[in-house]
């Protein structure tokens, strides 16, 4: 009997410290596990790609944070500003994370910045600090640092001799054009007050809409330009950045005639290639026709114009030829065209009409009454060749042998050289005597009746 209860009592025994035993090594794990809850694991990783970029390029800078549990608010990071860049942050830059750790899954989240450097030069990074509430844990926030980073960017030759600015640095960049006329996509023909729409969209990745280039008018005379505001648009999706830049132009034709739309030459960096390229957009060639209905009008008044001034003319026939006449009668008493006659007189050896326009010529020169003879005339000039030229021409139409046969003395041609020598000269004596010379016709004496 004795030895039934000490049996029983051993075997008790042993249960009780198995039991002892197994709430010990609960309490430990329990212990582990609250102490795990209480300082959840943390930890931050960093990206920047290119290291190396171009002007222009955009550079991605991830900031990634993991937890060991869970996030009970979202984490908070901090801005970045670099000078000569620009930074961009899109609204939907954050993006949700798994990994997994020595057998034990992490929470994360992934935020993005976008950089562009405007100038050539190394650009470091600053310190990024992210807040985190890990779940789980004591409740408190933790403060977690990046460490600083930098990268280099360059200006390629090709770039440098270029003006563009700013610089287009993308993997991918398309054009698309749309013309309309009056809402529609036809290009019908064109008339005076249609309204010609023009569209143009550029549209291109890992980049901003604000160095996209705009697009130039062309507002010329009889086609007005009526731009719209441009609309642009900088879109995030699955971790990549497009820029879309829309112009708008709309043209009302006021005249006819033929007009183009002009080109626009886009100069940008392949970064892909590493290479220098060109997009060209077209011109638009379109020609705007007048109305039928206002080609009618516009005959119409052509016709009543030209009724009006038919009519005008034959009411005043009589008038425009008397004033014809007069200005012509008036016009063969200038000096140039009675010196051209004197000329022609002279060159052509008749001495009698060479006289007569001489004296002609002599009156055109003068101004007032006071009388002016050859004499007065050659005494002023003092030319001993045209003096003899025409006291030969004297003797021949008024000598006592002017009914003979004189003419071997006298040249019309020598007559000819010598005027037309001295009459600058004589032009000018004219002009700053006081008092002119006219010549009376009248007390001319009369013409040998050999003649």
């Amino acid at each position: 009997m004795k030895q039934i209860i000490e049996k029983r009592w051993l075997s008790r025994l042993k249960k009780a410290l198995i039991l002892l035993l197994i709430s010990f090594i609960c309490s430990g794990i329990l212990t582990s596990n609250a102490l795990a809850d209480d300082h959840p694991d943390v930890f931050l990783r960093t990206s920047l790609e290119p290291k190396n970029p171009i002007v222009g390029q955009q550079v991605t800078v991830n900031v990634d944070v993991f937890v060991n549990s869970w996030f009970a608010k979202a984490p908070q990071f901090s801005d970045i500003q670099i000078d000569d860049t620009i930074a961009f942050l899109p609204p939907n830059a954050t993006l949700n994370l798994t990994k997994r750790i020595k057998n034990q899954t992490y929470a994360g989240q992934r935020h993005s910045y976008f950089l562009f450097p405007q100038l050539p030069g190394r650009y470091y990074l600053p310190t990024i600090s992210v807040k985190i509430i890990p779940g789980g844990g004591t409740g408190e926030a933790i403060t977690l640092s990046t460490q600083e980073t930098s990268f280099m960017a360059q200006l390629p030759s090709k770039l440098a001799s270029e003006s563009s600015d700013p610089i287009i640095a993308t993997s991918n960049l398309e054009v698309k054009t749309e013309v309309n006329i009056n809402g529609n996509s036809e290009l019908k023909s064109l008339q005076v007050g249609d309204t010609i729409e023009r569209i143009v969209t550029i549209a291109a990745v890992d980049t901003l809409a604000t160095f996209l280039p705009s697009i130039n008018p062309g507002d010329t005379s009889g086609l007005a330009a009526y731009p719209d505001p441009p609309l642009l648009t900088n879109r995030f999706e699955r971790g990549q950045l497009t820029a879309i830049r829309s112009d708008r132009i709309s043209y009302i034709a006021s005249e006819p005639g033929r007009y183009q739309l002009p080109s626009l030459s886009i100069i940008w960096w392949n970064t892909q290639t590493q290479s220098l390229e060109k997009t060209d957009i077209s011109k638009v060639k379109i020609r705007v026709k007048t109305p039928l209905k206002q080609l009618f009008i516009q005959g119409l008044i052509g016709l009543t114009g030209v009724i009006f001034l038919l009519g005008i003319f034959f009411y005043y026939r009589q008038k425009l030829q008397l004033f014809y006449q007069n200005y012509q009668q008036k016009r063969s008493e200038d000096e140039p065209v009675i010196f051209q006659r004197l000329r022609q007189a002279t060159l052509n050896n008749n001495a009698q009409k060479t006289w007569r326009e001489l004296l002609k010529w002599l009156n055109s020169t003068t101004k007032d009454s006071k009388t002016l003879t050859v004499n007065d005339f050659l005494s002023q000039v003092k030319d001993p060749s045209l003096t003899q030229e025409i006291k030969q021409l004297e003797a021949l139409l008024f000598g006592k042998n002017s009914n003979k046969d004189s003419n071997l003395n006298w040249s019309g041609a020598k007559l000819e050289k010598s005027i037309h020598r001295v009459r600058k000269h004589w032009l000018h004596l004219a002009s700053k005597t006081s008092q002119m010379y006219s010549i009376d016709l009248d007390i001319l004496p009369p013409l040998n009746p050999h003649f």
